[in-house]
């Protein structure tokens, strides 16, 4: 097995690990961190944490509750 297939299964092993312990990871290569593209790096890593923590508190509001009475609709027969 040649050493960046290693490298490539240790790394997704890393992130597993940190991901089952609650952590998000954002992987940033050191050719990004170039004067040229450096701003639009710390963009996209800014974007990804903004999006992160907004998902960890956006609440999670569920379109109806499913233990309401149901409900007759206009095509159902009612019966009194």
């Amino acid at each position: 097995m040649s050493k960046i297939k290693r490298n490539q299964e240790r790394d997704q092993r890393n992130y597993q690990v940190l991901h089952d312990n609650g952590w998000q990871v954002i992987v940033v290569w050191e050719c990004q961190l170039q004067p040229k593209m450096m701003e639009q790096t710390m963009l996209q890593v800014e974007l990804m944490l903004n999006e992160h923590f907004l998902a960890l508190y956006q609440p999670k509001v569920m379109p109806y509750d499913f233990q309401e009475v149901p409900v007759s609709m206009a095509a159902e027969d009612v019966a009194y």
